[in-house]
C-alpha cells in the first residue's frame, strides 16, 4: 500500500460485542465543513475531499490509516460526565445519556449544582466545555446539549 492511500479494511476497536457502538470513521457522513487547512506537511495537506465520506480536518482526520474505529455510547456518556464535573459549580452528575442522530450527538445530562452560583452561568460553561472537549477528543459534532438541574448542593 503506497503512501497516502487509505485501507479499505474496517477495523473496529473498543466496545464489547453487542454493545451500542458508533462508527466514527466518517464514511457515509457529510461532515465536510468546506474548509481545508494547509499544514505544510506535504501529504495532501490542502487537498479537497473525495469519495463518499467527508473529512472534518486534515490535521486530525476522522479516520485511521489502519481502518475505522468506534466509540461506544457508554464511553461517550462517561466522557460527557467527566467534562461536566470539571466545570466550576457542578457538584455531581446524576444521569448522562448520548443519542446518535443524523446531525450529530445529542447529549443529555442531569446535574446537581452548587448553591450560591448563577445556574445560567454554570450551565453555559458546561455546554461550552462539552462542545469543545468532545469535538477535540472524538471529532464528533454535537448537535444539542440538554442539561436538567435536579438539585442544589450547599458547599
Amino acid at each position: 500500500m503506497g503512501r497516502g492511500k487509505k485501507s479499505s479494511k474496517n477495523v473496529k476497536s473498543g466496545g464489547a460485542p453487542g454493545a451500542d457502538n458508533h462508527d466514527v470513521s466518517g464514511r457515509g457522513q457529510s461532515q465536510n465543513t468546506g474548509s481545508s487547512q494547509n499544514t505544510g506537511s506535504g501529504q495532501n495537506a490542502g487537498a479537497q475531499n473525495t469519495g463518499d465520506y467527508g473529512e472534518r480536518t486534515v490535521v486530525r482526520p476522522t479516520f485511521s490509516y489502519l481502518g475505522g474505529y468506534t466509540i461506544s455510547r457508554a464511553a461517550l456518556e462517561q466522557l460527557a460526565s467527566c467534562i461536566a464535573l470539571r466545570c466550576k459549580g457542578v457538584a455531581k452528575i446524576l444521569d448522562a445519556s448520548v443519542d446518535y442522530t443524523d446531525g450529530g450527538l445529542d447529549i443529555n445530562l442531569s446535574v446537581c449544582v452548587v448553591y450560591g452560583l448563577r445556574i445560567h452561568d454554570v450551565l453555559n460553561a458546561v455546554i461550552e466545555g462539552l462542545r469543545a472537549e468532545v469535538d477535540k477528543q472524538t471529532s464528533l459534532h454535537i448537535r444539542e446539549v440538554r442539561i436538567i438541574v435536579k438539585s442544589l448542593e450547599v458547599a
